[in-house]
């Protein structure tokens, strides 16, 4: 199982989102496993990466991913937070592993023509989106992006998650 949530980590931020080294990334995943490989792969990237997490545990599993910021969002407001770490600019792409709110505030938080990667629905199919932005898709993955994450495996740069955080 762990490798499938690799290798869609791999689709979801490499193939799909098109990240690279020096971009803002904001992972919103509640630091789950699925959050865990995306945030580890946004860093093998070379990407900064903020989490979206809610709880303690939730936050030191993130940080000890490597999360360079963790909004708790019991407490603080993602939009806000990421708005602030990014000089008011906003994150260049947005990993979003659900819909409704979710994604309404992956949509705010993201600069404006960013990218937002959306993963399912399962907050609701609806929300509104009325700015400049891109809003993809991922679903699944091919055998290179397995064997790309593979190689970072091997690499020491991502550690193979146990399933639920």
């Amino acid at each position: 199982m762990q490798h499938i949530a690799l290798a869609t980590a791999v689709r979801s931020v490499k193939i799909v989102g098109g990240v690279r080294a020096g971009q803002r990334v904001l992972v919103q995943a509640d630091a789950s496993c699925s959050g865990g490989m995306q945030l580890q792969v946004a860093t093998a990237l070379g990407a900064r990466v903020a989490v979206s997490a809610r709880g303690e545990a939730r936050i030191v599993f993130a940080c000890a991913l490597g999360a360079d910021l963790v909004v708790n969002t019991c407490t603080s407001d993602v939009v806000d937070v990421v708005k602030t770490w990014t000089g008011g600019r906003g994150v260049d792409v947005v990993i979003a592993n659900s819909a409704g709110e979710e994604l309404a505030r992956s949509i705010a938080a993201a600069r404006a023509m960013g990218t937002i990667v959306t993963h399912g629905f399962a907050a609701g199919p609806e929300v509104l989106l009325d700015e400049q932005k891109q809003l993809l898709g991922s679903m699944g993955a091919a055998p290179e992006d397995l064997a790309w994450g593979i190689e970072q495996v091997r690499a020491g740069k991502i550690r193979l998650l146990a399933e639920g955080g």
